[in-house]
């Protein structure tokens, strides 16, 4: 087993009750994160617009009374939205994006947050700083190098601890159900909880080599 390698966890949202949450979200201007997902995803995302024209922006739910820092998206990707102040904590601690996208919210459904100002949402994509172990995984490769990822069935990934590239918020860089997860280490966690990030959660990821109940 590796010693003091650092914990890893996906920031998630917290599911928490009375918050705003997105069952998804309209095409708007300067979408550029789309172009950077995995070809197939993205055109899953395009068909399903053609399909289902969506107004600009946030599709929000029809409950809630308070904004999150981290708002639950329900058709993902991105699979979350974070507010200004969790882009402004990260920057100021050093944490380099590959992008930081603005999204306008859509239409307010929820006459309780209407009453009360809401902050400005990002799409945050992190730069690639670790891959997945697809042997560790138990995912099989096909004779072009790609993994057979298993349809309709969860996947425990290991990551690789020899590709962490030492960054505090990374992304994997071979996952192509997506990718744009944000990873980071026990130093973030510690800045949300420091910062009271509202609505977020911090899953534990599967390194190889480590043990996870250290």
């Amino acid at each position: 087993m590796i010693e003091n390698f650092p914990k890893i966890y996906s920031i998630k949202d917290a599911n928490q009750k009375g918050f705003a949450w997105a069952f998804g979200y309209g095409p708007f201007e300067g979408m550029d994160f789309l172009s950077r997902l995995h070809p197939y995803v993205h055109q899953r995302r395009m068909d399903f617009w053609e399909i289902n024209p969506t107004p600009a922006g946030i599709s929000l739910g029809e409950t809630g009374s308070k904004w999150p820092d981290v708002m639950f998206c329900g058709h993902p990707p991105p699979f979350a939205f974070f507010s200004d102040r969790i882009v402004k904590d990260l920057l100021d601690f050093g944490v380099e994006f590959e992008g930081v996208t603005p999204i306008p919210l859509g239409p307010i459904k929820s006459k309780k947050l209407r009453s009360v100002p809401a902050p400005a949402y990002h799409v945050l994509e992190a730069k690639p700083g670790i891959s997945i172990d697809y042997e560790a995984s138990g995912i099989a490769m096909d004779d072009n190098g790609q993994p057979m990822l298993p349809v309709g069935q969860a996947v425990v990934v290991h990551l690789d601890p020899e590709t962490w590239s030492g960054a505090d918020v990374f992304k994997c860089s071979n996952w192509p159900r997506g990718g744009m997860d944000l990873l980071c280490t026990e130093r973030v966690k510690q800045l949300a909880l420091a910062q009271g990030w509202t609505n977020v959660d911090f899953v534990r990821q599967r390194v190889k080599g480590v043990n996870p109940f250290a």
